[in-house]
């Protein structure tokens, strides 16, 4: 997804949907700067799989920079995989 909306001009988009989630943090948080370099007010909405689950944590922590509310059902899969990180080093 972040190489396609790298090709795209996205300076008059108030709204972009990633109906699948960057595949690291860096490109979501490139996506979300050339945004943020246009709009104070666009949004970001990315749908996020269990897929993902290994960078709830990452997204939970860029959400809280730009002081936007944190889903439950993505703090449910960040907390989901520490319980499964944890187990897994027994």
């Amino acid at each position: 997804m972040a190489e396609v909306v790298g090709q795209i001009d996205i300076a008059n988009m108030g709204t972009i949907f990633n109906y699948e989630f960057p595949s690291s943090i860096d490109k979501y948080c490139m996506t979300l700067t050339r945004m943020a370099r246009n709009t104070a007010y666009g949004a970001l909405h990315s749908f996020c799989s269990g897929a993902m689950a290994p960078l709830a944590s990452q997204l939970i922590g860029v959400l809280q920079q730009c002081l936007q509310p944190i889903p439950p059902s993505l703090e449910m899969l960040a907390k989901a995989v520490r319980v499964i990180k944890e187990q897994s080093a027994f």
